[in-house]
């Protein structure tokens, strides 16, 4: 903010005066140095994390008495400080400064002015710790070709012939055969922009196994999640016609989720994107609604054709007087504006019992199916046809 008021001289000339600050407090065995930017480093010996504690804080008091005067206005900073501790012989420079720097992304979390010291148990930290592996590993899954997709059934409640279909989600599997949960790599995924790769592989193999299973072309339809990054990302919209045109597949099998929360952080080129994506005959659902900040009038604006209530509506539905009124008026616009439900998070009968009263018009949960792979799914379909024969 300095730099961009009064200029980088000003901005030095506040950097020097928070350096002297700092050095003011410090033991003659004590190291300060600049790292980067705005950015210092502090190199503490032989001190208990309490007494650690009151030098720092010392030295944020000291910091905020220093003000600086230009163009008759007045400046201060504050101090955002992360604390991480190495036991001698085992100290690694490189690691060191890295849970240093991990632990002041979460002082600046609290707010101006505070201390925070590394623990690897804090869940939040060892995250920001572990992501740049992550990352890694997400794309040597892709590249060798690790990722396989699983399905979970979405039951249509109506009567009559309805369409089949499931959600497609996705799994890593590892060589020694472990599978990983998408839980533990698609934050690392949406931090480091690897989204759209994900997700255009995820197409690709879709696209693909229903190429091989053109029986289930007359009456399945398959969702696929498309993530904020991917929401209006450079040539998306042409690769999906791209894999719609190599594999043959039509559009009437192909739906595409995006979360409440996505479409209204993305608002303009995930509109865009959608609309282009429509003129290639997909359907849409707009994925856990009520979870954000979205309006009914939000609805009339986005082109979908299914809304999924988001689980937090849903698992307490039979017992929860408040649920079943939201629910039911999701229901009740919905049926208005022509588009159909789908209650996510549905766990036992009584809730369907509840949602065939409400009139939602599709249900998925453990109720109706947990994840399998998908590659199981033909088998399975074609013995359940059998049973039924």
């Amino acid at each position: 903010m300095i730099n961009d008021s009064c200029g980088h001289t000003a901005g030095d000339r506040m950097l020097a005066m928070v350096a002297k600050a700092m050095q003011a407090c410090l033991g003659p065995q004590e190291q300060l140095a600049r790292l980067a930017g705005d950015e210092f480093g502090l190199v503490i010996c032989n001190r208990s994390a309490l007494s650690v504690a009151q030098l720092l804080k010392q030295m944020i008091a000291q910091v905020s008495l220093q003000v600086l005067n230009d163009k008759n206005c007045n400046y201060k900073v504050g101090l955002s400080i992360g604390v991480a501790f190495g036991r001698a012989p085992y100290i690694d420079a490189q690691e060191l400064l890295k849970d240093a720097d991990i632990a002041c992304i979460a002082a600046k979390a609290k707010g101006a002015n505070q201390i925070h010291f590394y623990d690897d148990k804090d869940k939040e930290l060892t995250y920001q710790r572990n992501a740049p592996k992550w990352a890694v590993r997400i794309a040597q899954a892709i590249e060798e070709n690790e990722l396989i997709l699983y399905y979970q059934p979405i039951r249509g409640l109506g009567s009559g012939p309805q369409r089949q279909r499931m959600e497609i989600l996705l799994r890593i599997q590892e060589p020694c055969g472990r599978i990983l949960a998408p839980a533990q790599f698609i934050a690392a995924a949406e931090r480091f922009k690897l989204m759209p790769d994900i997700d255009k592989e995820v197409i690709r193999k879709a696209f693909l196994w229903l190429s091989l299973h053109p029986v289930l072309w007359p009456d399945h339809c398959i969702s696929f999640n498309l993530s904020g990054n991917s929401l209006g990302a450079e040539g998306m919209v042409e690769y999906i016609a791209q894999q719609q045109h190599i594999f043959d597949i039509p559009s009437q099998c192909i739906c595409f989720e995006i979360t409440e929360t996505t479409a209204i952080q993305n608002r303009n080129r995930g509109m865009e994107m959608l609309k282009q994506l429509r003129k290639l005959g997909f359907s849409f659902a707009l994925d856990d609604f009520g979870s954000g900040f979205a309006s009914y009038g939000y609805l009339r604006e986005l082109p979908v054709d299914y809304v999924k209530i988001d689980g937090c509506f849903i698992k307490n539905l039979a017992v929860n007087a408040k649920d079943y009124a939201i629910v039911k008026s999701i229901q009740d616009v919905c049926r208005v504006m022509g588009i159909e439900t789908v209650a996510e998070f549905v766990e036992n009968q009584d809730i369907i019992d509840r949602l065939l009263s409400i009139g939602i018009n599709y249900a998925q949960g453990y109720a109706i199916g947990r994840p399998q792979p998908l590659a199981n799914y033909r088998e399975q379909y074609e013995m359940r046809l059998a049973q039924r024969a």
